[in-house]
Protein backbone atom coordinates (compact mmCIF):
# COMPACT_ATOMS: atom_id res chain seq x y z
CA UNK A 1 0.00 0.00 0.00
CA UNK A 2 1.33 3.45 -0.88
CA UNK A 3 1.88 6.34 1.71
CA UNK A 4 0.11 9.42 0.24
CA UNK A 5 1.98 12.55 1.55
CA UNK A 6 -0.25 15.71 1.33
CA UNK A 7 2.41 18.17 1.17
CA UNK A 8 6.06 17.89 -0.38
CA UNK A 9 9.73 16.57 1.26
CA UNK A 10 12.41 18.53 1.70
CA UNK A 11 15.66 16.32 2.09
CA UNK A 12 17.46 19.34 2.82
CA UNK A 13 20.09 18.45 0.10
CA UNK A 14 20.75 14.70 1.92
CA UNK A 15 20.55 11.80 -1.03
CA UNK A 16 17.54 9.39 -1.97
CA UNK A 17 19.46 5.82 -1.51
CA UNK A 18 18.08 2.64 -2.73
CA UNK A 19 14.73 3.94 -4.12
CA UNK A 20 13.12 2.25 -7.78
CA UNK A 21 11.35 5.50 -10.27
CA UNK A 22 7.61 5.10 -10.85
CA UNK A 23 7.38 1.65 -12.82
CA UNK A 24 4.48 2.19 -15.50
CA UNK A 25 3.88 -0.30 -18.11
CA UNK A 26 1.38 1.40 -19.53
CA UNK A 27 3.03 4.08 -21.29
CA UNK A 28 2.93 7.57 -20.13
CA UNK A 29 0.66 8.41 -16.86
CA UNK A 30 -2.37 11.14 -16.56
CA UNK A 31 -2.53 14.33 -14.74
CA UNK A 32 1.37 14.39 -14.16
CA UNK A 33 3.03 17.90 -12.91
CA UNK A 34 6.41 19.91 -14.20
CA UNK A 35 9.42 17.71 -13.10
CA UNK A 36 7.29 14.31 -12.58
CA UNK A 37 9.72 11.63 -13.35
CA UNK A 38 8.45 7.61 -14.36
CA UNK A 39 10.65 4.38 -16.18
CA UNK A 40 8.02 3.43 -18.97
CA UNK A 41 8.82 -0.29 -19.61
CA UNK A 42 5.64 -1.11 -21.39
CA UNK A 43 6.52 0.14 -24.99
CA UNK A 44 9.85 -1.93 -25.47
CA UNK A 45 12.11 1.30 -24.85
CA UNK A 46 13.12 1.28 -20.92
CA UNK A 47 13.62 4.30 -20.81
CA UNK A 48 13.21 7.28 -17.83
CA UNK A 49 11.04 9.83 -18.79
CA UNK A 50 10.35 13.89 -17.00
CA UNK A 51 7.39 15.76 -17.81
CA UNK A 52 8.59 19.04 -19.01
CA UNK A 53 5.05 21.19 -17.91
CA UNK A 54 3.40 19.96 -21.58
CA UNK A 55 4.34 16.49 -22.65
CA UNK A 56 6.87 13.43 -21.77
CA UNK A 57 10.18 13.86 -22.70
CA UNK A 58 12.72 10.59 -22.93
CA UNK A 59 15.68 11.25 -20.93
CA UNK A 60 18.83 11.20 -23.45
CA UNK A 61 16.97 12.00 -26.16
CA UNK A 62 18.39 15.61 -26.07
CA UNK A 63 21.65 16.92 -27.45
CA UNK A 64 24.73 15.65 -24.92
CA UNK A 65 28.42 15.29 -25.44
CA UNK A 66 29.46 11.69 -26.27
CA UNK A 67 33.37 11.77 -27.00
CA UNK A 68 35.96 14.50 -26.07
CA UNK A 69 40.02 14.51 -27.41
CA UNK A 70 43.30 16.23 -26.43
CA UNK A 71 45.73 17.48 -28.44
CA UNK A 72 48.64 20.06 -28.05
CA UNK A 73 47.20 22.86 -26.45
CA UNK A 74 43.51 21.72 -27.31
CA UNK A 75 41.01 19.87 -26.12
CA UNK A 76 37.88 18.95 -28.19
CA UNK A 77 34.43 17.85 -26.49
CA UNK A 78 32.00 16.06 -29.37
CA UNK A 79 28.46 15.93 -29.22
CA UNK A 80 25.57 14.53 -30.77
CA UNK A 81 22.74 17.11 -31.94
CA UNK A 82 22.36 20.42 -34.24
CA UNK A 83 24.93 22.22 -32.23
CA UNK A 84 28.46 22.21 -33.48
CA UNK A 85 31.82 20.64 -31.29
CA UNK A 86 32.88 21.93 -28.32
CA UNK A 87 36.53 23.40 -28.47
CA UNK A 88 38.54 24.67 -25.62
CA UNK A 89 42.18 26.66 -26.43
CA UNK A 90 44.21 25.42 -23.32
CA UNK A 91 47.67 27.13 -25.26
CA UNK A 92 47.30 29.51 -21.20
CA UNK A 93 47.22 26.87 -19.43
CA UNK A 94 51.25 26.50 -18.91
CA UNK A 95 53.06 24.04 -16.78
CA UNK A 96 55.80 26.79 -15.79
CA UNK A 97 55.78 28.99 -12.72
CA UNK A 98 58.04 32.11 -11.47
CA UNK A 99 60.77 32.21 -8.64
CA UNK A 100 60.87 35.58 -7.14
CA UNK A 101 64.59 36.94 -6.07
CA UNK A 102 65.52 38.48 -3.05
CA UNK A 103 67.60 41.01 -5.85
CA UNK A 104 64.59 42.10 -7.16
CA UNK A 105 64.80 39.80 -10.42
CA UNK A 106 62.06 37.28 -10.86
CA UNK A 107 63.19 33.77 -13.22
CA UNK A 108 60.60 31.79 -14.54
CA UNK A 109 61.43 27.69 -14.50
CA UNK A 110 59.64 25.48 -16.90
CA UNK A 111 58.73 21.71 -17.20
CA UNK A 112 62.31 20.20 -17.32
CA UNK A 113 64.41 22.88 -15.98
CA UNK A 114 66.55 23.20 -13.05
CA UNK A 115 66.42 25.52 -10.41
CA UNK A 116 69.70 25.21 -8.29
CA UNK A 117 69.83 27.74 -5.09
CA UNK A 118 73.32 28.98 -4.21
CA UNK A 119 75.66 31.63 -2.27
CA UNK A 120 74.49 30.69 1.19
CA UNK A 121 75.79 29.71 4.00
CA UNK A 122 73.18 26.39 4.41
CA UNK A 123 71.61 26.40 1.41
CA UNK A 124 73.27 24.71 -1.83
CA UNK A 125 71.69 22.90 -4.45
CA UNK A 126 68.24 21.57 -5.67
CA UNK A 127 67.33 18.69 -8.11
CA UNK A 128 65.38 18.65 -11.27
CA UNK A 129 62.56 20.40 -11.95
CA UNK A 130 60.62 17.29 -12.78
CA UNK A 131 57.93 15.84 -9.40
CA UNK A 132 59.75 17.85 -6.65
CA UNK A 133 61.87 20.37 -5.51
CA UNK A 134 65.03 19.36 -3.10
CA UNK A 135 66.22 21.95 -0.60
CA UNK A 136 69.61 20.48 1.40
CA UNK A 137 71.61 22.68 4.46
CA UNK A 138 75.16 21.99 5.29
CA UNK A 139 76.11 19.13 7.71
CA UNK A 140 77.08 20.99 10.67
CA UNK A 141 78.07 19.41 13.50
CA UNK A 142 76.77 20.64 16.45
CA UNK A 143 77.27 20.34 19.83
CA UNK A 144 76.03 21.51 23.40
CA UNK A 145 78.22 22.42 26.12
CA UNK A 146 77.67 23.01 30.13
CA UNK A 147 79.83 25.32 31.67
CA UNK A 148 79.65 26.37 35.40
CA UNK A 149 80.40 29.65 37.20
CA UNK A 150 80.43 30.46 40.95
CA UNK A 151 81.68 34.19 41.04
CA UNK A 152 82.03 35.96 44.80
CA UNK A 153 80.79 38.98 45.88
CA UNK A 154 81.66 41.83 43.72
CA UNK A 155 83.24 39.52 41.27
CA UNK A 156 82.29 39.28 37.55
CA UNK A 157 80.93 36.81 34.69
CA UNK A 158 79.93 36.88 31.23
CA UNK A 159 76.00 36.12 29.91
CA UNK A 160 74.16 36.07 26.45
CA UNK A 161 72.78 38.83 26.30
CA UNK A 162 70.63 39.10 22.79
CA UNK A 163 70.20 36.84 19.78
CA UNK A 164 69.77 38.50 16.40
CA UNK A 165 68.75 35.69 13.46
CA UNK A 166 67.78 36.76 9.78
CA UNK A 167 64.31 36.40 8.25
CA UNK A 168 65.32 32.89 7.42
CA UNK A 169 65.99 31.65 10.78
CA UNK A 170 69.65 31.73 10.77
CA UNK A 171 71.77 33.69 13.80
CA UNK A 172 73.41 36.41 12.57
CA UNK A 173 74.60 37.84 15.82
CA UNK A 174 75.25 37.08 19.55
CA UNK A 175 76.04 39.92 21.93
CA UNK A 176 77.32 39.21 25.72
CA UNK A 177 77.54 41.32 28.54
CA UNK A 178 79.39 41.32 31.86
CA UNK A 179 77.54 40.79 34.68
CA UNK A 180 78.77 42.37 38.07
CA UNK A 181 77.43 40.53 41.35
CA UNK A 182 76.55 43.11 44.17
CA UNK A 183 79.19 43.08 47.24
CA UNK A 184 77.21 42.02 50.65
CA UNK A 185 75.82 45.09 52.86
CA UNK A 186 77.39 44.65 56.48
CA UNK A 187 74.75 43.68 58.84
CA UNK A 188 75.81 45.59 61.46
CA UNK A 189 75.01 48.29 59.88
CA UNK A 190 71.06 48.17 60.57
CA UNK A 191 71.67 45.66 64.01
CA UNK A 192 72.38 46.14 67.80
CA UNK A 193 74.59 43.88 69.51
CA UNK A 194 73.76 42.46 72.93
CA UNK A 195 76.85 41.30 74.91
CA UNK A 196 76.22 38.20 76.65
CA UNK A 197 75.05 38.95 80.35
CA UNK A 198 73.46 42.13 79.20
CA UNK A 199 70.17 42.94 79.49
CA UNK A 200 67.49 44.88 76.89
CA UNK A 201 65.22 47.16 78.86
CA UNK A 202 61.75 47.51 77.10
CA UNK A 203 60.74 50.56 79.43
CA UNK A 204 58.45 51.08 82.51
CA UNK A 205 55.39 51.26 82.86
CA UNK A 206 54.84 47.46 80.79
CA UNK A 207 52.38 45.30 83.11
CA UNK A 208 53.99 41.65 83.89
CA UNK A 209 56.35 42.52 81.17
CA UNK A 210 59.68 44.48 82.52
CA UNK A 211 62.71 43.02 81.37
CA UNK A 212 63.95 41.08 77.96
CA UNK A 213 66.91 38.84 79.35
CA UNK A 214 70.36 37.95 76.61
CA UNK A 215 71.69 34.83 79.09
CA UNK A 216 73.49 33.26 76.47
CA UNK A 217 74.61 33.54 73.13
CA UNK A 218 71.48 32.04 71.62
CA UNK A 219 69.25 32.08 74.44
CA UNK A 220 66.27 35.23 74.73
CA UNK A 221 64.39 35.27 77.85
CA UNK A 222 61.05 36.75 78.62
CA UNK A 223 60.22 37.06 81.71
CA UNK A 224 56.78 37.83 83.37
CA UNK A 225 56.35 38.96 86.83
CA UNK A 226 56.45 36.48 89.39
CA UNK A 227 52.75 35.70 90.80
CA UNK A 228 51.01 32.73 92.65
CA UNK A 229 47.95 31.94 90.67
CA UNK A 230 45.34 29.13 91.92
CA UNK A 231 42.22 27.69 90.85
CA UNK A 232 38.85 27.47 93.19
CA UNK A 233 36.39 25.59 92.51
CA UNK A 234 33.39 26.56 94.61
CA UNK A 235 29.71 24.82 94.76
CA UNK A 236 26.16 26.81 95.11
CA UNK A 237 22.85 25.44 95.69
CA UNK A 238 20.46 28.37 96.25
CA UNK A 239 16.62 28.16 96.81
CA UNK A 240 13.68 29.45 95.01
CA UNK A 241 14.57 33.69 96.01
CA UNK A 242 17.93 33.06 96.97
CA UNK A 243 20.97 34.92 95.64
CA UNK A 244 24.47 33.66 94.50
CA UNK A 245 27.59 36.25 93.38
CA UNK A 246 28.95 35.65 89.45
CA UNK A 247 31.02 37.16 87.70
CA UNK A 248 29.83 39.88 85.42
CA UNK A 249 32.20 41.13 83.39
CA UNK A 250 36.55 41.00 83.07
CA UNK A 251 38.85 43.60 82.04
CA UNK A 252 41.88 43.52 79.94
CA UNK A 253 44.35 46.20 78.52
CA UNK A 254 45.69 46.19 75.43
CA UNK A 255 48.55 43.30 75.91
CA UNK A 256 45.97 41.11 77.16
CA UNK A 257 46.82 41.79 81.21
CA UNK A 258 43.40 41.59 83.60
CA UNK A 259 43.21 44.75 84.88
CA UNK A 260 39.97 44.31 86.37
CA UNK A 261 37.42 41.74 87.74
CA UNK A 262 33.44 42.89 88.14
CA UNK A 263 30.76 40.56 89.79
CA UNK A 264 27.02 40.79 90.23
CA UNK A 265 24.57 39.01 92.52
CA UNK A 266 22.10 36.80 90.74
CA UNK A 267 18.92 36.13 92.74
CA UNK A 268 16.55 32.94 91.67
CA UNK A 269 12.75 33.67 90.87
CA UNK A 270 10.16 32.65 93.78
CA UNK A 271 8.41 29.43 93.41
CA UNK A 272 4.14 30.50 92.31
CA UNK A 273 3.57 26.85 92.01
CA UNK A 274 1.45 25.85 95.33
CA UNK A 275 0.94 21.85 93.81
CA UNK A 276 3.58 19.18 93.94
CA UNK A 277 3.45 15.85 92.41
CA UNK A 278 4.45 13.86 95.58
CA UNK A 279 5.71 10.36 93.68
CA UNK A 280 4.93 9.65 90.00
CA UNK A 281 6.10 5.25 88.71
CA UNK A 282 5.83 3.62 85.61
CA UNK A 283 2.39 3.04 84.11
CA UNK A 284 2.44 -0.85 83.02
CA UNK A 285 -1.19 -1.52 83.07
CA UNK A 286 -2.71 -2.93 79.68
CA UNK A 287 -6.16 -0.73 80.23
CA UNK A 288 -6.42 2.70 78.82
CA UNK A 289 -6.30 5.39 81.33
CA UNK A 290 -8.23 8.78 81.54
CA UNK A 291 -6.22 12.33 80.66
CA UNK A 292 -6.48 14.37 83.49
CA UNK A 293 -6.47 18.47 83.02
CA UNK A 294 -6.89 21.79 85.04
CA UNK A 295 -9.05 24.64 84.83
CA UNK A 296 -5.48 27.13 85.13
CA UNK A 297 -2.20 27.06 85.58
CA UNK A 298 -1.93 28.62 88.90
CA UNK A 299 -3.50 28.20 92.21
CA UNK A 300 -4.70 25.06 94.02
CA UNK A 301 -6.28 22.61 91.05
CA UNK A 302 -9.06 20.63 90.54
CA UNK A 303 -8.66 17.59 88.18
CA UNK A 304 -10.92 16.19 85.55
CA UNK A 305 -11.20 13.23 83.71
CA UNK A 306 -12.48 13.02 80.22
CA UNK A 307 -14.10 9.35 79.18
CA UNK A 308 -13.31 10.05 75.52
CA UNK A 309 -9.46 11.24 75.89
CA UNK A 310 -7.60 8.09 76.83
CA UNK A 311 -3.93 6.69 76.85
CA UNK A 312 -3.31 3.03 76.80
CA UNK A 313 0.35 2.97 77.96
CA UNK A 314 0.83 -0.74 77.20
CA UNK A 315 0.46 0.03 73.50
CA UNK A 316 1.64 3.50 73.72
CA UNK A 317 -1.90 4.49 71.66
CA UNK A 318 -3.86 7.85 72.06
CA UNK A 319 -7.70 7.71 71.35
CA UNK A 320 -9.28 11.18 71.11
CA UNK A 321 -13.01 11.45 68.92
CA UNK A 322 -11.90 14.71 66.94
CA UNK A 323 -8.83 16.69 66.63
CA UNK A 324 -7.86 19.48 65.62
CA UNK A 325 -3.84 20.62 65.16
CA UNK A 326 -3.02 23.74 65.15
CA UNK A 327 -0.13 25.79 64.08
CA UNK A 328 2.06 25.86 60.93
CA UNK A 329 3.72 22.35 61.08
CA UNK A 330 2.66 19.13 61.46
CA UNK A 331 5.16 15.89 61.77
CA UNK A 332 4.03 11.94 61.79
CA UNK A 333 6.57 9.51 62.03
CA UNK A 334 4.44 6.49 61.77
CA UNK A 335 5.19 3.31 59.07
CA UNK A 336 1.30 3.08 58.48
CA UNK A 337 -1.46 5.71 58.06
CA UNK A 338 -5.11 3.93 57.57
CA UNK A 339 -7.67 6.64 56.74
CA UNK A 340 -11.10 6.07 56.78
CA UNK A 341 -12.09 9.22 54.73
CA UNK A 342 -11.95 8.84 50.88
CA UNK A 343 -11.08 12.39 49.61
CA UNK A 344 -8.46 14.24 51.02
CA UNK A 345 -8.77 18.03 50.69
CA UNK A 346 -5.33 20.13 50.66
CA UNK A 347 -4.93 23.89 51.07
CA UNK A 348 -8.62 23.69 52.88
CA UNK A 349 -7.99 26.82 54.41
CA UNK A 350 -8.19 29.06 51.18
CA UNK A 351 -11.60 30.72 50.68
CA UNK A 352 -11.19 32.88 47.81
CA UNK A 353 -12.23 33.39 44.43
CA UNK A 354 -8.62 33.67 42.17
CA UNK A 355 -6.39 30.41 44.00
CA UNK A 356 -2.67 30.62 43.71
CA UNK A 357 -1.26 28.21 45.31
CA UNK A 358 0.12 24.91 43.98
CA UNK A 359 -0.88 21.75 46.00
CA UNK A 360 -0.03 18.16 45.70
CA UNK A 361 1.62 14.83 47.23
CA UNK A 362 5.84 14.62 47.61
CA UNK A 363 7.91 11.62 47.76
CA UNK A 364 10.63 11.85 50.14
CA UNK A 365 13.66 10.01 48.50
CA UNK A 366 16.34 10.03 51.08
CA UNK A 367 19.56 12.03 49.40
CA UNK A 368 17.92 11.83 45.71
CA UNK A 369 15.45 13.90 44.14
CA UNK A 370 12.18 13.84 45.53
CA UNK A 371 8.86 13.49 43.01
CA UNK A 372 5.49 14.86 43.30
CA UNK A 373 1.86 14.56 41.80
CA UNK A 374 1.10 18.14 41.75
CA UNK A 375 -1.85 20.56 40.89
CA UNK A 376 -0.46 24.08 38.88
CA UNK A 377 -2.94 26.78 39.19
CA UNK A 378 -0.25 28.49 36.68
CA UNK A 379 -1.13 26.45 34.38
CA UNK A 380 -4.52 24.90 35.46
CA UNK A 381 -2.99 21.39 35.18
CA UNK A 382 -2.56 18.13 36.76
CA UNK A 383 1.29 17.05 36.45
CA UNK A 384 3.91 14.44 37.97
CA UNK A 385 7.25 14.02 38.04
CA UNK A 386 8.86 11.24 36.98
CA UNK A 387 12.82 9.54 35.40
CA UNK A 388 12.93 9.79 31.67
CA UNK A 389 14.83 6.43 31.46
CA UNK A 390 17.57 7.48 29.08
CA UNK A 391 21.03 6.71 29.47
CA UNK A 392 21.34 8.99 31.98
CA UNK A 393 17.72 9.40 33.45
CA UNK A 394 16.77 12.51 34.25
CA UNK A 395 14.35 13.91 36.18
CA UNK A 396 11.45 15.39 34.17
CA UNK A 397 7.73 17.01 34.68
CA UNK A 398 5.01 16.13 33.13
CA UNK A 399 1.65 17.31 32.50
CA UNK A 400 -1.73 15.34 32.64
CA UNK A 401 -3.27 14.80 30.04
CA UNK A 402 -0.97 13.80 27.75
CA UNK A 403 -3.30 13.32 24.34
CA UNK A 404 -5.58 15.17 22.00
CA UNK A 405 -7.64 13.94 18.62
CA UNK A 406 -9.61 16.15 16.56
CA UNK A 407 -10.44 16.15 12.84
CA UNK A 408 -9.46 19.06 10.48
CA UNK A 409 -10.12 19.91 6.75
CA UNK A 410 -11.42 22.24 4.42
CA UNK A 411 -8.10 24.48 4.04
CA UNK A 412 -4.24 24.40 3.14
CA UNK A 413 -3.49 25.69 6.50
CA UNK A 414 -4.55 24.36 10.02
CA UNK A 415 -4.43 25.57 13.21
CA UNK A 416 -5.28 22.70 15.80
CA UNK A 417 -5.11 23.99 19.16
CA UNK A 418 -4.54 20.73 21.64
CA UNK A 419 -3.54 22.94 25.01
CA UNK A 420 -1.08 20.35 26.33
CA UNK A 421 1.26 23.12 27.21
CA UNK A 422 4.16 22.06 25.13
CA UNK A 423 6.08 21.65 22.45
CA UNK A 424 7.15 18.13 22.85
CA UNK A 425 4.56 16.73 21.34
CA UNK A 426 4.08 13.58 18.75
CA UNK A 427 1.87 14.42 15.58
CA UNK A 428 0.10 11.76 13.65
CA UNK A 429 -2.45 11.63 10.94
CA UNK A 430 -4.39 9.83 8.84
CA UNK A 431 -7.62 8.80 6.26
CA UNK A 432 -10.77 9.44 8.26
CA UNK A 433 -12.60 7.47 6.06
CA UNK A 434 -9.88 4.71 4.86
CA UNK A 435 -7.67 4.90 7.90
CA UNK A 436 -4.66 5.23 6.14
CA UNK A 437 -1.32 7.00 7.28
CA UNK A 438 -1.01 10.72 5.51
CA UNK A 439 1.47 13.13 5.98
CA UNK A 440 1.73 16.58 5.82
CA UNK A 441 4.08 19.38 6.80
CA UNK A 442 3.92 19.99 10.92
CA UNK A 443 5.00 23.10 12.88
CA UNK A 444 4.28 23.45 16.30
CA UNK A 445 3.85 26.80 16.44
CA UNK A 446 3.53 27.20 20.64
CA UNK A 447 3.14 25.28 23.14
CA UNK A 448 -0.55 24.55 23.00
CA UNK A 449 -0.83 24.81 19.24
CA UNK A 450 0.67 22.87 15.75
CA UNK A 451 0.01 24.03 12.19
CA UNK A 452 -0.82 22.02 9.66
CA UNK A 453 0.01 22.63 5.96
CA UNK A 454 -1.30 20.53 2.72
CA UNK A 455 -0.25 20.94 -0.97
CA UNK A 456 -4.32 20.38 -1.70
CA UNK A 457 -7.08 21.02 0.74
CA UNK A 458 -8.47 18.17 2.21
CA UNK A 459 -12.31 18.42 2.47
CA UNK A 460 -13.73 19.09 5.62
CA UNK A 461 -13.25 16.24 8.57
CA UNK A 462 -11.32 14.18 6.16
CA UNK A 463 -8.35 14.03 8.27
CA UNK A 464 -7.66 13.14 11.98
CA UNK A 465 -5.34 14.11 13.81
CA UNK A 466 -3.60 12.15 16.68
CA UNK A 467 -1.49 14.62 19.34
CA UNK A 468 0.52 13.10 21.75
CA UNK A 469 3.25 14.85 24.33
CA UNK A 470 6.11 12.79 26.23
CA UNK A 471 7.34 15.58 28.34
CA UNK A 472 6.57 19.13 29.68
Amino acid sequence: MAIPFLNHITLNQNEARDFGMHLTESGDIGSPVAGQLIFDNGTGQDVMKYYDGSAWITVGSDNYVDGASFSSNTLTLTRTGTLSDLTVDLSSLNTSFTVAGDNGTDQTISSGDTLTISGGPVIVTTGALTDELVVKHDVVSRTNTTSTASPAFGATFTAIDSVTSSTEGHITGVNTKTVTLPTPTDPNDAQITIEAGTYLSLGTGQDGIFTLNQSGAETITLDHDSTSRTNNTSSASPNHGASFTAIDSITTNATGHVTAVNTKTVTLPTDNNTDTLQSIAADTSNNDRFITTVASASGAQTGFSHSTLKYNPSTETLSVTNLIVSGTSTTINTETINLADNIITLNSNYSGSTPTENAGIEVERGTLDNVQLNWDESDDDWEFTAYDHQGTPALQTYKIPRTYSTTVGGSTSIAVNHYLGTRNVIVQLFDTSSYETVYADVVRTNTNTVTLTFASAPSAGDITVLISTAGA
